[in-house]
């Protein structure tokens, strides 16, 4: 008999907004979210073309170190956890 899978609680989910509320968050422009994305500065979340989230902690992180903390991904158009 095979356990049920469990939730790892040790991981903190992230925090998603869209690049437009997270442009918000840090008083800046979409433009300069999207940029990070492309860059690989920050993680891209995403579920189809037009659905593009960003991990606020991730953001916060980037603009108080200025090191990109970036996950790597196994497929650029990684979709959104849950």
């Amino acid at each position: 008999m095979t356990k049920p899978a469990t939730h790892d609680h040790t991981t903190k989910p992230p925090r998603l907004a869209t690049v437009y509320r997270a442009a918000e968050e840090i008083d800046g422009d979409h433009t300069t979210i999207r940029k990070m994305v492309n860059e690989g500065q920050l993680t891209r979340y995403s579920y189809g073309p037009r659905f593009l989230r960003v991990d606020l902690d991730e953001l916060y992180e980037l603009l108080r170190t200025g090191k990109p903390q970036a996950k790597p991904l196994d497929d650029p158009r990684e979709s959104l956890p849950g």
